[in-house]
């Protein structure tokens, strides 16, 4: 009789423990990332109170990521460098998409300026 509650304690833990997984797994925003990415849709992941960590964005199936930079006298300061992370991609992409996307990052940070490492850089200018 003890065998059996052990037992059904354990199962009953075992799924609340599956079904945990589960939603963390669908909740994760690498995983949306991901999706967005192969669905060619835009997407944002991003730690906004963390200013220590770069964002990645997806656009058009490319993966960017924005690195931010503060300025130790100013706190409040904020830049951001744009890579784009596989560099083959840029000939997919027109310069009122990087205008897009510069949109996109002031929105979310409006007063940091942006800018491109190369290849962008030279393609934008």
């Amino acid at each position: 009789m003890f065998v059996i509650v052990i037992v059904r304690v354990f199962i009953f833990v075992l799924v609340a423990y599956t079904l945990l997984k589960l939603v963390q797994h669908f909740r994760s925003p690498k995983r949306k990332l991901v999706a967005a990415q192969e669905h060619q849709q835009f997407f944002v992941v991003d730690e906004k109170t963390n200013i220590r960590k770069n964002f990645l964005l997806t656009y058009k199936g490319i993966l960017f990521e924005g690195e931010k930079y503060s300025n130790p006298n100013e706190p409040e300061s904020l830049s951001i460098t744009m890579v784009l992370t596989d560099p083959s991609r840029l000939h997919e992409l027109q310069k009122q998409d990087f205008k897009l996307l510069e949109s996109h990052v002031h929105d979310m940070y409006p007063n940091a300026p942006i800018r491109w490492k190369s290849p962008v850089r030279e393609f934008l200018h």
